[in-house]
């Protein structure tokens, strides 16, 4: 869990400093081109056969990316919004602080650059539904990871304890969250102790 978070991490910030720094020209980096010139979206296999036609617009919210690119005040709020996200969500992954909070926003940027995007090309799952994915579950992979952690360390500081002990929890946790399946001989054992005890109450 660890190396997920800090390989997305990475990825946020390495994103965020490019845009700082762009290319050499820092400070000149705007959205501003993309939502008006590439928001028109793509489709790929299944859903068109052969080339597809590059001037389409596939996209069904394509307008609104192209109002908001023709608005000079909402594109400096967007742009200020972009590069601080990714700087903010990065840092606060790689440090491991706030990490489900930061997933949570990550996940938001992630579902805000699939819908500007919206890019079919290579089959349905886009990057950025990736990373959303990841950021989204990333708070229930958390709060487990902390509940666990918690529980070892209260376990470790009682005297006798070893590290089979945390093992245990962890197998444990990952039991409940499996579905139940029943073997053949617990249903045999369930039916012998129902029948004995059915005996056992008309003896009595």
């Amino acid at each position: 869990m660890a190396l997920l978070r800090v390989v997305v991490g990475v990825i946020f910030v390495w994103a965020g400093l490019s845009k700082v720094f762009n290319e050499g020209a820092p400070g000149s980096w705007s959205a501003q081109g993309f939502l008006k010139f590439a928001t028109n979206g793509s489709l790929g296999w299944p859903f068109v056969t052969g080339t597809a036609d590059p001037t389409k617009i596939y996209n069904p919210t394509h307008d609104f990316w192209v109002s908001l690119a023709g608005n000079a005040t909402a594109m400096t709020i967007v742009n200020n919004l972009v590069v601080a996200g990714e700087m903010c969500v990065g840092i606060a992954l790689l440090l491991g602080v706030v990490t489900r909070f930061a997933g949570v926003m990550g996940a938001f940027m992630m579902a805000f650059f699939f819908l500007a995007g919206w890019s079919f090309t290579d089959g349905i799952v886009e990057e950025h539904v990736t990373y959303a994915v990841i950021l989204w579950r990333w708070p229930v992979w958390a709060r487990a990871t902390t509940s666990a952690s918690i529980e070892c360390s209260a376990l470790a500081s009682r005297p006798g304890s070893d590290d089979g002990s945390c093992r245990a929890i962890r197998t444990h946790r990952r039991q409940l969250r499996r579905p139940i399946q029943p073997s053949r001989s617990q249903f045999m054992a369930d039916g012998m102790r129902v029948h004995l005890q059915t005996q056992q109450t008309r003896t009595e």
